[in-house]
């Protein structure tokens, strides 16, 4: 397979994010709470269904090929049931000095819960969120913690005490909408965030891993939307290189736009055989330095083609560009 060819198959039609060197304040405000490249991570998650009082609603959760979290089952509302859920078990997530919690989720167009426990005694109970879905759509939804309301077996309990980041030991996702049927929700990660005029002592908050710049790698795995991009990179035996100092910007396709990509292309790249394609294909889309919206063809680190950037769109503070490659 010709490189030409695999250049175009991998980059046609793509949205790509552009890593610009970003700063420590930049990222550090996002603390990973859940992300599911490691099948280990399914046992630190449970099922609980309407069946533990009398229903017969079926919902349970496994890691599928895209390496995201799949919530899916039946809910039924015979015998007074109602509701299906999962959860991660009790433990100290280190939420300390958080104030909202960030999903990425793919729905069918049902309104879920978002489930945050704390270590409170009262059984069934739970602070919760609606989190409205729009079917088959990647979506990123920020719910502060104030917005979440304390219930238990079902039912709002007022008066109840402000949640807190601290206190936060469980997440997990509820479906009680009174519409039975079959359901499905895809979940990327679940991130915590903490703003700018949060309290950022160390009696409130856990420090970052490291201090200084974050490079393009460890943005990459902190927006939980590249996994198979650093797949390639690892393959390529790419990872030091854009561990290196910078800045560089990456023009690389997301997990949604590589599932876009024909059927064995993406197979092709990452056999060993390939290695040194794939590591040209890679090459092509890193550009030393900083671009901006209005830079024009900037040079490549493979040489050519170079890239044009068209449009600008930012997403949660993130730059992500519309590009196309041009042979020439």
């Amino acid at each position: 397979m010709k490189l030409v060819e695999l250049h175009a198959g991998w980059m046609a039609l793509i949205l790509v994010l552009v890593f610009c060197s970003i700063g420590i304040g930049d990222v550090a405000r996002f603390k990973p709470v859940a992300e599911f490249t490691d099948a280990a991570e399914a046992k630190k998650w449970f099922s609980v269904n309407d069946n533990v009082m009398g229903g017969v609603s079926e919902g349970d959760f496994r890691i599928n090929d895209q390496k995201n979290l799949e919530f899916s089952g039946t809910l039924s509302l015979e015998r007074q049931g109602g509701f299906a859920s999962i959860r991660t078990r009790p433990a100290d997530l280190g939420l300390d000095g958080s104030d909202a919690i960030v999903v990425r989720v793919k729905g069918d167009g049902r309104t879920y819960y978002l489930d945050l426990r704390t270590s409170a005694v009262l059984p069934a109970s739970s602070y919760r969120a609606p989190l409205k879905t729009q079917k088959d759509t990647w979506q990123e939804i920020r719910i502060p913690l104030k917005e979440f309301e304390f219930a238990a077996f079902g039912r709002r309990l007022a008066n109840a005490d402000r949640l807190s980041g601290k206190d936060i030991q469980s997440v997990g996702f509820m479906l009680a909408d009174k519409q039975a049927g079959g359901f499905r929700l895809e979940i990327a990660w679940i991130k915590a965030e903490q703003s700018d005029n949060a309290d950022t002592s160390p009696a409130a908050t856990r420090p970052a891993a490291a201090d200084g710049p974050k490079d393009i790698v460890e943005t990459a795995v902190a927006a939980g939307q590249f996994k198979t991009l650093l797949a390639a990179a690892k393959a390529a035996g790419l990872v030091d290189a854009l561990k290196g100092k910078g800045p560089l910007t990456v023009f690389g396709p997301n997990d949604e736009a590589f599932a876009k990509v024909p059927k064995g292309v993406i197979d092709d790249l990452l056999k060993p055989e390939n290695r040194e394609a794939l590591k040209a294909v890679l090459r092509y889309h890193v550009v030393p330095g900083k671009i901006l919206l209005g830079a024009q063809s900037p040079a490549t680190l493979e040489g050519r083609p170079r890239i044009t950037c068209r449009k600008l769109i930012l997403v949660l503070g993130a730059a992500e560009l519309a590009c196309f490659s041009a042979i020439g």
